[in-house]
């Protein structure tokens, strides 16, 4: 389903793509998700920032600062989910889909992409970002050049640091792929995978449902 470049492959962390494909029911998130949400907001707004240290951030800085990236000033998506919570910041609610995504990224700290499945053609590859951008969710124009990107046909449509408004999950979207950014050790990534998996189907319908795990060789 998705091929790692070369380039990628040979950096000194490990990467490993959960990847979900389903078909879904997009809609508001429910009060069940939303008190999920709110218990992994709690846990995570106890810890201290400046005394916190994470095996899945330090090996995404990693990454980034090997491919010449500033991981400060590009940081991973679930990092700066975490840092919003733990400044007591609260978090937007989405859709359901999206939100279960971010559940998954506050309990393992990987950035998690959710994708439109329909918008997206032909192969995709996991490559390093040249002197191109993309117009990011929330963040206005993103500059990819040397980020981990996910490309299919028609160009790069998602990062670990924010996907593009292209493939956007939205009310509209019947298919959904769904990827995790798993650098370093990724010895969660089957039960985060099954997880995500079990929250799909309970919330958003999931059905025809697709897991698969891709390494770096």
């Amino acid at each position: 389903m998705i091929t790692i470049n070369e380039q990628l492959g040979s950096l000194d962390e490990a990467i490993t793509l959960g990847v979900l494909k389903a078909k879904v029911n997009v809609h508001p998130s429910c009060d069940a998700i939303i008190r999920l949400l709110k218990e992994e907001e709690r846990r995570v707004s106890a810890f201290q920032l400046d005394n916190y240290r994470n095996d899945a951030l330090i090996a995404s800085r990693a990454v980034y600062k090997q491919l010449g990236k500033d991981p400060s000033r590009y940081r991973i998506s679930s990092d700066s989910l975490f840092r919003r919570l733990i400044k007591n910041k609260g978090l937007y609610y989405v859709n359901n889909v999206v939100d279960i995504n971010n559940i998954i990224s506050l309990r393992t700290l990987w950035s998690v992409g959710a994708y439109d499945y329909g918008k997206i053609q032909g192969p995709i590859t996991y490559q390093v970002g040249h002197d191109e951008h993309y117009e990011g969710i929330g963040r206005g124009v993103l500059n990819i050049k040397s980020l981990p990107v996910l490309a299919d046909q028609l160009g790069p449509f998602g990062s670990a640091t924010s996907d593009s408004l292209r493939t956007m999950v939205t009310e509209a979207t019947q298919e959904v792929l769904m990827v995790i950014h798993g650098f370093g050790d990724a010895r969660q990534m089957d039960k985060m995978l099954e997880d995500m998996k079990e929250y799909l189907v309970m919330y958003a319908d999931a059905s025809e449902i697709e897991l698969t795990m891709i390494k770096s060789s």
